[in-house]
């Protein structure tokens, strides 16, 4: 990971479940990350899983498209 690139990190089934209640959004609401970024590097992603991508001063989600 480069040391400019920020962390982020799959989340499992029940934590994905409680992003969408807590913001009270469905899958498709969340805004989108291509399956092909260079961000994930080797690590591999689904299409519809969640990146948790964080920030110096907050939290952001994304969807695996």
């Amino acid at each position: 990971m480069h040391t400019l690139q920020h962390k982020y990190r799959k989340l499992d089934a029940k934590e994905a479940e409680n992003v969408l209640h807590k913001y009270n959004i469905g899958l498709s609401q969340l805004p989108k990350i291509s399956i092909n970024d260079s961000a994930f590097g080797d690590e591999k992603m689904s299409r519809g899983d969640i990146i948790e991508i964080n920030r110096e001063d907050s939290v952001y989600y994304r969807v695996v498209i």
